[in-house]
């Protein structure tokens, strides 16, 4: 007979073994929530932790040495403490691990253990678990984790202090949980001390870049702090952290460069600063230079840090006549300034062009035909490959194609439309622009003529040649003979957004008064980089800035027309 008619349903695939089938709700019910991940092994795994952790306890006694953090676990725990680790990222994870009181657990193991790689897990798993709100609270509320993660920023273990940086920012993060742990640190005598020795010594860029996170949110919540943390020794260490991360772009220097602005707010801050004047300079202007050395400074990477450096350089100038008189005879300096402002001001303009019944960013100085100028200089900054060193002329020539800028496609240009960028990346740019505004009003300001009648300087340029310049004389030639003059216009509307005319009633320039009543009224600081201008004989920033006055502009790619 054939076997298979032996058989009553030949088709069908086996049944499971019978077993099975018995414990199948069991199975399912190993699982944790809707994950493939099973309680029992996590319970097993956190058994095996807690049964090690009192081997190494019961090894201890009678030992009279201290120990050293030496000691460490077999690698088949670590292999499994470390799949604990990846599992808390899950959400579900995270919460089961609190009803098993796993926050608990992890705070006996961390105060009793000596193995460093069994710490730095511990913690690492509840900076994951700490991602979840609810977690989160929890774990601020555990005065004991608290004090335990402030002591170990005292470990000297590199991957362990990585894993307590992290936790601690991840809870300042935290709107509820910040507060818990902002009155435990300035409880703490020694945190102040050992952030700083970490900045001060560690070579571990990871390490730097945890640690000024957690810094930068700290002092960003505590006024307290950022005035009691406004110390030589702190600005030495971070100074000394930058040395270590370099001067080039990364998002480890913007952060440092924020640590920097927000002592910066303090009077203890800024007298500190000040205090290390040059050595803070330094990074400052070498920063400015790697991101000037393109041809076209790219705002969507750099605005944040951009807005940090001109801010602290601000403040410095502000604070030491010596920084002023230092940053006022560069040319470099403003060379970085207006090469900001050249994909920044059409960005800005864009936006308030694009929205009507606005006043252009409350714009109080009115150009005759301000949106015709503004939408010529904005065509022209897409159209034309902007050549910085142009030592002859009002002309600046353009490339015959617009270059490609290297970024992704799907990334926003510098000259595109503010409508079309983030809403985030918008607060970026105007407050950039807002920042070097105030830089560049008071660094013009800051250059005064001589007090000396018109007649004197006549009867001076008459009686010598040999006139002695002004010690900012280098900025004026820079604008006169290498500055184009797109980036000039980009300076001027900048200076013109920002102030307030001469009124009618009492005008305070020649200018001003002229005889002619077609001549719109200058802006106060229009008018003094024009008096200084025009004192210094550099005639072609005169007749840019007479130009953008009177609502004019040149089509660079033919200069002979006026638009």
């Amino acid at each position: 007979m054939d076997s298979c008619e032996a058989s009553p349903n030949p088709t069908r695939n086996p049944s499971p073994p019978p077993e099975l089938q018995q414990n199948e709700e069991a199975t399912l019910g190993d699982s944790i929530g809707s994950t493939a991940f099973s309680k029992h092994w996590l319970f097993a795994t956190l058994m095996k932790l807690i049964q090690e952790v009192d081997k190494e306890t019961e090894a201890e006694e009678g030992v009279e040495s201290e120990s050293d953090f030496s000691v460490d676990v077999d690698e088949d725990l670590q292999t499994e403490l470390c799949k604990l680790w990846d599992m808390s990222m899950n959400t579900e994870v995270a919460k089961f691990l609190q009803e098993f009181k796993a926050i608990e657990i992890l705070t006996g193991v961390i105060s009793k253990s000596k193995a460093p790689r069994v710490i730095e897990i511990c913690i690492g798993i509840l900076g994951n678990m700490a991602c979840d709100n609810e977690v989160c609270v929890e774990i601020a509320s555990n005065e004991k984790l608290v004090n335990l993660t402030l002591a170990l920023l005292g470990n000297d273990d590199p991957p362990t202090l990585v894993e307590t940086t992290r936790l601690l920012y991840t809870n300042l993060s935290h709107q509820t949980a910040c507060q818990m742990w902002l009155k435990a640190i300035e409880r703490a005598s020694l945190v102040q001390d050992q952030v700083a020795f970490i900045f001060h010594s560690s070579t571990n860029n990871v390490l730097l870049k945890n640690t000024a996170d957690f810094v930068d949110v700290l002092l960003d919540l505590s006024d307290e702090l950022r005035h009691k943390w406004a110390t030589t020794e702190m600005v030495d260490s971070l100074l000394e952290a930058i040395q270590q991360t370099g001067h080039k772009h990364s998002e480890t220097l913007e952060v440092f460069l924020h640590v920097f602005q927000l002592l910066s707010t303090t009077e203890p801050g800024v007298e500190v600063l000040v205090e290390k004047g040059e050595t803070v300079l330094l990074p400052l202007l070498q920063y400015l230079e790697c991101v000037c050395e393109d041809e076209i400074v790219s705002l969507d990477d750099h605005s944040a840090c951009l807005s940090s450096v001109f801010s602290l350089l601000h403040a410095l100038f502000a604070s030491d006549t010596a920084i002023a008189e230092k940053l006022s005879t560069s040319s470099q300096l403003l060379r970085c300034m207006v090469k900001v402002l050249e994909p920044l001001y059409p960005s800005l303009h864009n936006k308030n062009e694009n929205t009507q019944g606005e006043d252009c960013s409350s714009s109080i100085q009115t150009l005759s035909d301000d949106h015709q100028l503004l939408s010529s200089v904005n065509q022209n900054a897409s159209r034309c490959h902007i050549q910085e060193d142009q030592s002859e002329g009002d002309d600046v020539t353009c490339s015959a194609t617009q270059q490609d800028s290297g970024r992704d496609k799907d990334k926003s240009k510098d000259n595109v439309s503010s409508g079309d960028l983030e809403p985030r990346r918008m607060r970026q740019y105007k407050m950039l622009f807002d920042v070097l505004q105030m830089f560049l009003r008071h660094f013009f300001r800051s250059l005064q003529i001589d007090q000396v009648t018109d007649e004197e300087v006549e009867e001076d340029k008459k009686a010598s040649e040999k006139t002695s310049k002004p010690i900012f004389f280098p900025v004026l030639v820079y604008l006169e003979t290498s500055c184009s003059r797109y980036r000039i216009i980009c300076l001027a509307l900048t200076l013109m957004d920002a102030d307030r005319p001469y009124s009618a009633e009492s005008p305070t320039s020649e200018y001003d008064a002229g005889a002619s009543s077609t001549r719109p009224r200058l802006s106060a600081d229009i008018e003094h980089l024009r008096q200084l201008c025009q004192t210094y004989d550099q005639t072609r920033v005169v007749r840019i800035l007479d130009d953008v006055v009177q609502g004019k502009v040149l089509n660079r790619t033919d200069s002979g027309e006026e638009r």
